[in-house]
């Protein structure tokens, strides 16, 4: 059968970017290659891997057990790359990192000064397709460390605390509820409400809305921060997101920040990456270091 590494990466390729024509421009092959070698590794293996339509591709079983084997060899394959290079003592390689929901890195520049005068040969690499699926990129090994706030307990994934941060809501100054001290769940009843990513994935839905069964009149899912602030502006609805998120914006845009309920709405962040038993020297530093630079940056 003599599967290669090459036909691992494929497979793997094709599953992330569920296209064939986008796994070649990843790979740097043409689709015609990348089609050939799939047909190649399918006529070893006997079997269909993906099930191909006009619009999409999707694995068979044989393709899900493939790709589970294909990300343990591929993980442990860099793994022994980087234990390599680090015994050699000159460790190269890239830092893929992906913050769940949100497209804002205004900490990540002084952040990246910092652990590269320490680590001039590791690249620091946004993956910001991986922002609304970071921790499943984290387990295909798309991504080496993920930021998010949604802890779910799985063998194959580490968790580190890094810090906490609150939800407010961002209103216009002459909003009615603007001047508010903090807002209740049914304030938000007859409101249209722009948030970062679906509204009822999100832990402002479901630890504040959906314990006191209140859905907002309209809600619309805005990616992009500058979009929801200049939505915000032309008084079109108000926003829920991270005050480190909208501080930099508010003296600029005279938009005013509303604590969600009395005592405020919190949630903590964690840097999870792949449970490998050791990670390397560079990606414990990588954490070490985001812990206490990136809380400083946020306030």
């Amino acid at each position: 059968m003599h599967l290669e590494v090459k036909h691992l990466k494929l497979v793997q390729a094709i599953q992330q970017e569920r296209s064939i024509t986008n796994a070649g421009a990843r790979l740097h092959l043409t689709q015609s290659a990348v089609s050939h070698q799939l047909k190649e590794i399918e006529d070893r293996l006997g079997t269909p891997l993906f099930v191909r339509t006009r619009r999409d591709v999707s694995l068979t079983r044989a393709g899900e057990r493939l790709l589970n084997s294909a990300s343990v060899v591929l993980n442990e394959l860099q793994r022994a790359e980087e234990d390599i290079a680090e015994i050699a003592g000159a460790p190269r390689g890239a830092v893929r990192i992906s913050t769940q929901c949100y497209t804002a890195y205004h900490w990540l520049p002084s952040f990246v000064k910092r652990y590269s005068a320490k680590y001039p040969q590791i690249a620091v690499e946004i993956n910001v397709d991986a922002t609304y699926r970071a921790v499943e990129a984290v387990l295909e090994g798309a991504l080496d460390l993920a930021l998010t706030n949604d802890k779910k307990e799985h063998e194959r994934l580490r968790y580190w605390p890094i810090f906490d941060d609150e939800l407010v809501a961002i209103l216009p100054a002459n909003h009615p509820l603007a001047q508010r001290e903090f807002l209740r769940a049914k304030d938000f009843v007859e409101e249209s409400l722009f948030v970062p990513s679906v509204l009822t994935n999100s832990y402002f839905y479901r630890h504040f809305l959906q314990p006191a069964a209140i859905m907002p009149r309209k809600w619309s899912s805005v990616p992009l921060t500058e979009a929801i602030i200049g939505m915000v502006k032309e008084e079109m609805g108000l926003a829920v997101t991270a005050r480190w998120i909208i501080q930099p914006y508010l003296k600029s845009t005279g938009l005013q920040a509303v604590r969600i309920s009395k005592k405020g709405l919190y949630r903590e962040w964690w840097a999870v990456v792949l449970n490998r038993g050791t990670t390397p020297k560079y990606l414990d530093d990588f954490i070490c270091l985001m812990s206490t630079h990136v809380p400083a940056s946020l306030t």
